[in-house]
C-alpha cells in the first residue's frame, strides 16, 4: 500500500509540473495565478555612437564664424553701422552673444534639441506593457523604474517621479477590467543592470493591490531562447509536455482504480 501511495503522489507531482510547464509556455500563468495585476518589461540596449556628442563651445565658435563673416560680407550692414559700428559689432559683440554659455543653455531649453542631447543618456530602452487582469476597475495604478530617464505613451511624455536610489516612478491613472496600457522607457543603465534591479520594479493600484512584473532581454541570448526563435522546438517541447502530463495522469488513474479494487477484495 505504502508503494502505491509513493507512486501516486510521484505520478501527481510530475503531472503537475507539467501543467505548471505548459501554462508558463502559453503564456496562462498569471491567470492560474490569478494576478489581478501585471506588467511585462522587454528591455532592448540601446547602441550610442562613440563620437555621439553636441559641444557648446565647438557649436559657439562655429556661429560665432559665420556670424562675423555675414557681418563683414553685408553690404546692408557695412551702410547703416559704418565701419566702425561694424567692427564692434563683428568682433565685440556676436562672440558676447553666443558665447558657450549662452549655446548651452540654449541646448538645454529647446525641448526638441534638449531631447536629441539626452539620447546619449539613454543606454537602455524598454516596451512596458501593463494589464488589468480583474474583473473590476483599477484606479491609480503606478510602475517604479529604476534608472528611467524618460518615459512615453501613445506619444506622449509622462511625468516621472523621483525617488532614492535612482528609482522612478510613473503613474498610469485608471485602468478598466481587462484593458492595457503599452508605455515606452528610456534607462540610464544596461539591461543587465536593469535585470538585476527586478526586485526595484513593482507595479500597483489604489487599495492595496499589488501586481506581478515580468521582465524580458529580448537582445540578449537566455537559457532557453532559442525556443524563441523556432516554432517547431516549442511545439516539440509542449508536445513531449502534454504526453507526459498523460502518461502520468494515467499512471494515477491505473493506481487509484488497483487501490479501489484491492480494497474492495480485502473487504470481501
Amino acid at each position: 500500500m505504502s508503494r502505491t501511495i509513493f507512486f501516486a503522489i510521484a505520478s501527481a507531482a510530475i503531472a503537475m509540473s507539467c501543467i505548471a510547464a505548459l501554462m508558463v509556455m502559453t503564456g496562462r500563468w498569471e491567470q492560474v495565478r490569478g494576478t489581478p495585476l501585471t506588467a511585462d518589461v522587454v528591455l532592448n540596449e540601446v547602441a550610442v555612437p562613440s563620437d555621439y556628442n553636441i559641444d557648446p563651445v565647438v557649436i559657439s565658435k562655429e556661429l560665432v564664424a559665420r556670424m562675423q563673416n555675414r557681418s563683414q560680407n553685408d553690404l546692408a550692414l557695412n551702410i547703416l553701422l559704418g565701419d566702425e559700428g561694424n567692427a564692434l559689432l563683428r568682433d565685440r559683440a556676436v562672440p558676447r552673444l553666443v558665447n558657450p554659455g549662452v549655446v548651452r543653455r540654449m541646448v538645454q531649453e529647446m525641448e526638441g534639441l534638449g531631447s536629441v542631447i539626452a539620447f546619449a543618456d539613454y543606454h537602455s530602452y524598454g516596451r512596458v506593457t501593463v494589464t488589468n487582469r480583474s474583473d473590476t476597475a483599477l484606479e491609480d495604478v503606478a510602475m517604479t523604474l529604476p534608472t528611467a530617464l524618460r518615459a512615453e505613451r501613445d506619444g506622449e511624455r509622462l511625468a516621472l517621479g523621483e525617488h532614492d536610489d535612482a528609482l522612478a516612478s510613473v503613474t498610469l491613472g485608471r485602468m478598466e477590467p481587462g484593458a492595457a496600457q503599452t508605455i515606452s522607457v528610456w534607462f540610464a543603465a544596461d539591461p543587465g543592470v536593469i535585470s538585476g534591479r527586478a526586485s526595484d520594479m513593482r507595479v500597483g493600484a489604489d487599495a492595496g493591490v499589488r501586481g506581478a512584473v515580468r521582465t524580458y532581454q529580448a537582445s540578449t541570448r537566455w537559457n532557453g531562447s532559442e525556443l524563441q526563435v523556432r516554432p517547431w522546438a516549442r511545439w516539440l517541447v509542449a508536445g513531449m509536455l502534454t504526453a507526459v502530463t498523460v502518461a502520468a495522469l494515467a499512471a494515477l488513474a491505473l493506481l487509484l482504480v488497483t487501490a479501489i479494487r484491492r480494497a474492495r477484495v480485502s473487504r470481501a
